[in-house]
């Protein structure tokens, strides 16, 4: 009887492990760990790239009111526009936003794309806004590989920038992390809130607001947003807050 069962089985697992075998041997994680890329936050690290303009002043509305009409093409003769008003937008503002770049740019929704990262900077001031914007986005194309769409926004001038890149290799054994919005207990506002409130505001005015901040999410290395306030070449302040609850560790007090 075990010797029938092993006639029908070793065929069975030889169908399986002889295409499987090739892929495991070409899975990125046995390589050098230097093959395994990430999507990075320079735009010039794509394969294709481009920028748009938009009103800062206007588009939230517009956009609100279903009007898709907002993009168009930059015009280098012009040279670029910088809005005087603070933009403190949030955190739905800038998704709204990259929805709509993300429809027009590359003629589809994000419905089957999902979140890899986003990045938010701006300058220390009572009233922070951020001027630069970047979200991730990433999709498996095929069974080793990721494609990568990257979008920025830059209220300040009222810009847009894309970036598309294809080949990103993907592990069996270990698959790029999401992030998802619906599962987050805290938004961008509420993560510069609780770092404000724990040494940031401090630390912002104790160099006269001469400084940068930084809001990051992403899947590794941490599971939460990572918080800098910078006088370059010194972060000023740092702190962690988990993404999924209201835990915290502050890093350079």
């Amino acid at each position: 009887m075990m010797n029938k069962r092993l006639k029908i089985l070793i065929p069975i697992f030889l169908l399986i492990a002889i295409p499987v075998c090739p892929l495991i041997l070409r899975d990125p994680i046995l390589k050098d760990r230097q093959e395994v890329r990430y999507p990075d936050v320079l735009f010039s690290s794509f394969s294709n790239s481009g920028t748009i303009k938009f009103d800062s002043r206007t588009i939230l509305d517009s956009l609100r009111q279903e009007n898709k009409n907002v993009f168009s093409p930059i015009d280098e003769s012009s040279g670029p526009h910088t809005y005087e008003a603070p933009f403190v937008w949030k955190q739905a503002d800038y998704f709204l936003i990259a929805k709509a770049l993300h429809q027009h740019i590359w003629e589809e929704s994000l419905d089957d794309w999902s979140l890899h990262s986003m990045s938010f900077y701006g300058e220390c001031s009572d009233e922070i806004g951020f001027d630069i914007v970047v979200i991730t986005y990433y999709k498996l194309t095929s069974l080793q590989k990721y494609s990568v769409h990257q979008i920025g926004i830059y209220p300040r001038v009222g810009e847009g920038e894309w970036g598309e890149g294809n080949g990103y290799d993907r592990s069996l054994f270990l698959k790029w992390a999401n992030i998802d919005l619906e599962k987050l207990l805290l938004t961008t506002e509420d993560v510069l809130q609780l770092a404000e409130d724990n040494g940031g505001s401090k630390a912002r005015i104790s160099v006269g607001n001469q400084c940068r901040i930084n809001l990051s999410l992403g899947p590794y290395p941490y599971p939460g947003w990572s918080v800098s306030y910078e006088l370059p070449p010194t972060r000023i302040f740092e702190i962690e807050i988990n993404a999924y609850s209201d835990d915290y560790k502050i890093l350079n007090p």
